[in-house]
């Protein structure tokens, strides 16, 4: 029992540094998702983004209950969001039901980028129908931005995000910026297009084993471990070869018209994407 008041009840996921319940408010009776971590990291990080955005007007994301550290576990109390995923959602869907997800995806990330917040781990099972709304949760990962959607000058030796969605740029060892949550959304939409046309996944979701891999040499999330690299090689060769897809058309948006105004690049992205309809 956390507080007198949350009871945990069933284990419904894992994360990278914790584990997920379903619990119930004793008071209440209504259904609570509860986070728990044995050290204090991505839960607290989560809790003080999700707050943030809560007083700041976001309204597609979880709401918080309660934070804090009990014994020697840190939980966080927060809505249970009882929704079907992006990729389960689209699975059988029409184009128009395809594009208007699209475009409410893009104008939740407009609204968390515009009071500063970057998510830095986009793919399908972080965005949630619910209550005929779209949400978007695992806020694990985010950051308060200090830049726009123009390309930092920061390197970094490490991955941050789902490598297959991660952008180029982050294969390269840049910063996260806005820019590069709604690149992880363009191969997220690139992956329903390809399921819904044949049943196939991205183009660089495969596991490949090279003879002369070097397992050691780098961890997994280092860019420059041989995975990393390869998804990278797939990516950049995707985009060359590609250059009429409507997937690359929105790629090319974002590269272009990240550096103009905050509100530019999204009315940009879903005027595009309003063209195939």
């Amino acid at each position: 029992m956390i507080q007198n008041k949350y009871e945990i009840q069933t284990k419904i996921g894992n994360g990278r540094f914790g584990s997920v319940f379903l619990g119930e408010n004793r008071i209440s009776k209504k259904p609570v998702a509860i986070k728990i971590e044995e050290k204090e990291g991505c839960i607290r990080n989560e809790s003080r983004i999700l707050e943030y955005l809560a007083r700041n007007g976001c309204k597609n994301i979880a709401n918080i209950f309660w934070y804090g550290v009990q014994e020697k576990y840190t939980f966080l109390v927060m809505t249970y969001i009882d929704g079907i995923s992006l990729s389960k959602y689209l699975a059988t869907a029409s184009i128009d039901t395809t594009i208007h997800t699209w475009i409410s995806a893009i104008k939740i990330l407009e609204k968390i980028h515009s009071v500063g917040v970057i998510h830095r781990d986009i793919k399908p099972d972080h965005f949630l129908f619910w209550k005929n709304e779209w949400y978007l949760i695992d806020f694990g990962f985010a950051t308060f931005s200090l830049t726009n959607t123009t390309e930092s000058s920061i390197t970094r030796e490490y991955i941050i995000g789902t490598p297959n969605y991660i952008s180029i740029p982050i294969h390269r060892g840049f910063s996260p910026t806005a820019r590069d949550d709604l690149i992880s959304l363009g191969y997220i939409f690139l992956e329903v297009g390809l399921s819904l046309a044949s049943r196939e996944r991205l183009p660089w979701s495969r596991t490949v084993f090279f003879p002369n891999e070097a397992s050691t040499e780098y961890t997994e999330c280092h860019i420059l471990h041989v995975q990393n690299q390869y998804k990278k090689k797939y990516k950049e060769k995707w985009e060359n070869e590609n250059p009429e897809h409507l997937i690359r058309h929105y790629l090319h948006d974002i590269y272009i018209y990240s550096s103009c105004s905050e509100t530019c690049i999204y009315t940009k992205l879903i005027n595009r994407i309003k063209q195939y309809k």
